[in-house]
Formats: C-alpha cells, structure tokens, sequence
C-alpha cells in the first residue's frame, strides 16, 4: 500500500510535466533575464555579428581548423522528416544524411538531426542583417564526446535579386508539413567557403561548445517566398515576436573567439590565392607576385640583348639645322640700326 509520500511525490511529478507540457514558447527578443540554461553565459553563445577580413578576430585558414570531407545527404521524402512542435522538422532515426569533417585535425562524423528557420537572420555579417537564415542541426555520432555533441550549418537567403529558390519551393510550410523531394545539396557543396567557429544552440537551452559552419556565400529567395515564411512563423504561435526581430536571437559577444574563413580565395589579377589575415599575405600570394616580377625582369632583359645584336633599332628624330646667317645682310642691318640713335 502506498504511503502518503509516495502520493505526495507522485503528484509533485504529474504537476511538473503539466507544467512543462505548457510551457509558454520562447520570446522574441530575448527578455533581459534571459532564457533558461546557460543561455546568459558570456563565453561562447551564438549567433555572432561575423566581423570583415581585416578585423583581426576573423583568421583566413587553410583547412586545418575545419576541412568538410563530404556532404551525404539523401533527398528529403515526405514521411522522412516530421514537423515538431515550435518550429523545426526533426529527423529523429531516420537517415536523413550525414557530415564528415576534420576539425582541429580530427575527423568527426554528424548526422542530420532537425532543421528550421529564423527570421531574420541570427548571423549577421559585417554587422548586416539577411532576411532569413536556415539551421541543419546535427549530432555526433559518438555520443560520449561531451566537447563536440553538436554541429550546425547556418545558411543565409536573401530576396535582393527577387529570385526563387528551388529548396524553399519543395518545403509545403503547414503543420503537416509535406516536402516534395528537397535536397538540402542544391544549397551548398563542400567546396564553398564557409566561416567556422565554436558556440552554442540559439534557442533554450543555449548549449555551448557547438561547432558552427555557416556558409558565406548568400542564397538567392524571392520576395514572394519571403512573405510566405513571414506569416508562416508568425501565425504558428511558436514565440512572442517584437517588432523588426521575428524569431532571431541578437548576436552575442566574442569574447576573445577566432572565427575561420575557410575554402577562401583571393585573386591579384588571374592568380588565385589564399591570404592569412594573421601574418598578411600567404607563402602562395608572396610567390604570385614574385613570379610576376620576375617574368616582367626577364622581358627587359631579353629585349635589352636583342637590341644590343641590333634586331631592335631605336628611331632618332635628327636636330634641326638652325638656319644660315648672312653675314654681309646682318651688317648692313646693324650699321642701319645704330644710325638711328642720337
């Protein structure tokens, strides 16, 4: 027989789970108390404002901070994902895909685990705001790496050009959401150059040590595709939204973070080279400029001895010869001259 603790403790759980099961959605802006977890950490929470080339924090890398090895991900199907409650597709069991990477010299492997969409952007670059940014959220295969538990892939659109997107056509935005065949590779490949850093979930409860990769290169969307998202996640009752923000956490500060540009190519002329921004230019942008001094060197040298050899002539246009003086005319010009003066 129980005993009136044991229905004291049963009643105490059944209370948190109701209280839980209808828990007020997130707000929009993030209240000055913060979310719950450790989402008023200092330290490395996300999203960032992604400084410019030249800022110091921003470091233009080979590879050797994070190098994407492949992107296997399978069509999206209908019945291969499933719309959660809030504001994300979850792909819990289902293989979706997976990312293999090297970060810091070691391969891990992330497989898909939901995805969703903010607007407007939670990555800003170079203190710019974008329409809307789409998070692919994966988790480690090894579930006791406590240091790498997540990866997530932030991609940013905008409706600028007014051009429509293939991948946002094929998601049906409804709460029984149907997807007609997306691919989440008509969006990225491993070859474009992405930021790479380390912070945390943007929404509760703000997880850190997330590795971030978000895709620099913008993705087009039209207008129309715009204003259907808009009132999609404004009529789904997933946040309090404030005027201007919409379901965006505000960037968060550095703190001392390096962010890594990696796959990056700059180019003087036709060569094409990487640059660190930490020591200026790279053994590679050293090397393209010498080269082309040296050809220009040789040039000169190799018309210099053709001219010597006389197969190059130089053209000297003569003197003009000053004209004859008559000596007897001048004379008489001059003994005329002095007769006038008194």
């Amino acid at each position: 027989m129980k005993s009136l603790l044991d229905y004291k403790i049963l009643f105490y759980l059944l209370l948190i789970l109701d209280i839980s099961a209808n828990e007020p959605p997130l707000q929009y802006p993030e209240p000055a108390g913060g979310w719950k977890g450790v989402c008023n950490s200092t330290q490395i929470q996300s999203p960032i404002d992604i400084p410019p080339i030249n800022n110091k924090s921003l470091i233009i890398d080979d590879g050797s901070h994070a190098k994407i090895v492949s992107l296997s991900y399978s069509n999206i199907l209908e019945g291969k994902v499933h719309y959660d409650q809030g504001h994300k597709w979850t792909t819990d069991e289902l293989n979706i895909g997976n990312l293999q990477i090297y970060l810091n010299n070691t391969l891990f492997i992330y497989k898909v685990n939901s995805f969703h969409f903010h607007l407007y952007s939670e990555h800003r670059i170079e203190n710019k705001q974008y329409p809307m940014e789409l998070h692919i959220v994966h988790k480690n295969v090894n579930e006791n790496d406590e240091l790498n538990t997540h990866l997530v892939i932030g991609i940013i659109f905008d409706y600028k050009d007014d051009k429509e997107n293939k991948f946002l056509n094929d998601i049906n935005l409804a709460e029984e959401t149907k997807i007609n065949n997306a691919s989440i590779l008509d969006l990225i490949n491993k070859n474009d150059p992405f930021y790479y850093y380390k912070g945390s979930l943007t929404t509760e409860p703000c997880t850190e040590n997330v590795n971030w990769i978000v895709f620099k290169n913008i993705k087009s969307m039209s207008y129309e595709q715009f204003n259907k998202f808009q009132n999609w996640i404004e009529n789904s009752n997933i946040a309090y939204y404030g005027v201007g923000y919409g379901n965006a956490r505000g960037p968060k500060r550095l703190s001392g973070r390096e962010i890594y540009l990696e796959n990056y190519k700059e180019s003087i002329g036709h060569i094409y080279f990487k640059r660190n921004s930490s020591s200026g230019l790279s053994k590679g942008a050293i090397a393209g400029i010498i080269i082309s001094i040296v050809a220009v060197l040789s040039l000169v040298t190799i018309m210099g001895i053709l001219y010597k050899k006389g197969l190059f002539t130089r053209s000297v246009i003569p003197p003009t010869k000053p004209p004859e003086i008559n000596s007897t005319s001048n004379a008489l010009a001059m003994s005329k001259n002095n007769s006038n003066i008194v």
